[in-house]
């Protein structure tokens, strides 16, 4: 018996690590990327690595971002954000400045490196490159970790308006005002029926599950509820978060079961609070996001007591519904 808990734990770190190398990997392919810039008032291709800030950078429909941009022009602008915030859909781009500290699914000014334009034209200023980027401070935190001991509804509006032959191109001032209403759709993303069955299952041999999530705090809420966390609609954001010491953080993160609006740093710093607080940590992820919090606690890798043997049961059972799920 204790020869096989061995080999089970052996085997679980051993496949951990190579989740986070696979991370890296990925990482580090998103950075090698190409760009069209204008230099010397020339379009020229040059490879991503090449960027500096203060580069005129130009994107389109179906290319990656290759650095952290600031834009400038957005024309019918959309971007996958998924691998830095979680969220499933393209999120809308404009030249609108934000304030200095909002969320990072909240920057609708920024296109960030390794993300994918899935729609329109833009045209920005590198802010950062390399390692400066929001992507490569990821791999930053994942070479740096230590191990330690331990309704989706999105409702749209579609509406109608003339326009000549000649417009290829709509502007923000074409559409506010005189559209016609022609309808609402409404989507869902809801949660897969084996996530909820794990997570009923995680409460039944006593382990409390908490969501953090890139979504909206609305959003949370709904999913939290739907899969059955025991204390869904109280609500810590990432704006939240980024106000509280260690201490502090420590509270919330044991209070609190829905974190929404967060960065991998919350993530990070979320996992770490619980462990310092001597709780056995079991963290599931599907994205690159994940990637640092996922590395100090590995899935079912560091439980202990009683409920040892049943608990390492339940959270890869939780690590198979979450990769299965489209929820972060």
């Amino acid at each position: 018996m204790i020869l096989a808990v061995v080999v089970v734990n052996a085997s679980v770190g051993f496949i951990q690590e190579g989740k986070a190398e696979k991370a890296m990997d990925a990482i580090r392919s998103m950075l090698a990327l190409e760009a069209s810039v204008v230099r010397d008032g020339e379009r020229r291709r040059v490879a991503g690595e090449s960027l500096v800030p203060g580069d005129i950078v130009l994107r389109e429909a179906g290319e990656k971002v290759a650095a952290d941009l600031r834009l400038v022009v957005a024309h019918g602008l959309q971007v996958q954000e998924a691998i830095l915030t979680g969220e499933s859909v393209p999120v809308d781009k404009d030249v609108q400045p934000v304030p200095p500290h909002a969320p990072l699914g909240d920057r609708a000014c920024m296109a960030h490196s390794g993300t994918l334009v899935t729609s329109g034209f833009a045209r920005g200023v590198v802010v950062a490159t390399g390692a400066d980027t929001e992507i490569g401070r990821i791999s930053d935190m994942l070479s740096s970790v230590e191990v330690l001991t331990t309704p989706r509804q999105r409702v749209l509006a579609l509406a109608l308006r003339s326009v000549s032959p000649e417009k290829t191109v709509l502007e923000l001032s074409d559409v506010e005002g005189g559209l016609t209403l022609v309808g609402l759709v409404g989507l869902i993303d809801p949660p897969r029926p084996e996530a909820i069955e794990a997570v009923t299952e995680c409460h039944g041999a006593g382990i409390r599950v908490k969501m953090i999530t890139g979504d909206h705090q609305g959003t949370a809420v709904a999913i939290g509820r739907q899969i059955g966390l025991q204390n869904p609609d109280e609500v810590s954001t990432g704006a939240e978060l980024d106000g509280l010491d260690d201490a502090a953080l420590g509270v919330r993160a044991r209070e609190v079961d829905v974190f929404a609006r967060t960065s991998p740093e919350h993530k990070l710093r979320l996992v770490m609070a619980l462990q310092a607080h001597g709780s056995a940590v079991a963290m599931t992820g599907d994205g690159v996001n994940d990637a640092p919090a996922l590395a100090p606690g590995g899935p079912g890798g560091l439980l202990r007591g009683p409920v040892r043997g049943r608990a390492r049961r339940l959270s890869a059972a939780a690590a198979r519904a979450a990769s299965r799920s489209a929820r972060r």
